[in-house]
C-alpha cells in the first residue's frame, strides 16, 4: 500500500452539511448507514466525534478523510453482518475510528508558531484549530504545515 497523501483545506461543513454532503456522493452505503442508525441511534455520536477529530479540512488522496472513515465502516459493518449485529457494530466502530487513526498516525499539522497538532495528542483537530482563532484563517491561507513524523 502506498503512502496516503494528506493535505488540507480549509473547513467550511458542519457535521449535518458534512453528513449530507457523505449521504449525496455515497449512496451505496447511505442505505445501510440509516440501518445502522435504526438498530444503534448512539453510533449518529460515534460519528459526530469522528467529524470533530478529523473536520472537514483533512483531505486523504483528494477526498475527505471523514468520508474515507465513514465508508470503511460501513462497509465492515455489512461484512460483519453475518456474525451478529453487536459483532458488526462493534466492527464499524472500531474501523471508523482505526482508519483516521492509521492515516494520520505519521503526521504533524504545525502553524507558524511551532504549535502541533497531531492525531496521537488525543484532542480533536477543530479544538485546536479554536484555541487559537488565528489558525482557521492560516489553515484558508494554507500557512498550516503537514509533514511526516519520523
Amino acid at each position: 500500500m502506498t503512502k496516503p497523501d494528506i493535505s488540507l483545506q480549509a473547513a467550511v461543513m458542519s457535521f449535518d452539511e458534512a453528513m449530507e454532503n457523505w449521504a449525496a456522493t455515497n449512496p451505496v452505503y447511505q442505505q445501510c448507514f440509516e440501518a445502522l442508525l435504526q438498530r444503534f441511534p448512539i453510533a449518529t455520536q460515534e460519528v459526530k466525534q469522528l467529524y470533530l477529530l478529523v473536520t472537514d479540512a483533512i483531505y486523504i488522496n483528494d477526498g475527505l478523510l471523514f468520508d474515507y472513515c465513514l465508508c470503511k465502516a460501513i462497509h465492515q459493518f455489512q461484512v460483519l453482518g453475518r456474525k451478529g449485529e453487536i459483532a458488526a457494530y462493534d466492527g464499524f466502530i472500531k474501523t471508523l475510528m482505526d482508519t483516521a487513526d492509521s492515516a494520520l498516525y505519521r503526521y504533524i499539522i504545525r502553524d507558524p508558531h511551532g504549535e502541533n497538532w497531531s492525531i496521537g495528542h488525543g484532542g480533536n483537530f477543530r479544538d485546536w484549530l479554536d484555541e487559537e482563532p488565528r489558525r482557521a484563517l492560516l489553515l484558508e491561507r494554507w500557512e498550516l504545515e503537514v509533514f511526516e513524523n519520523k
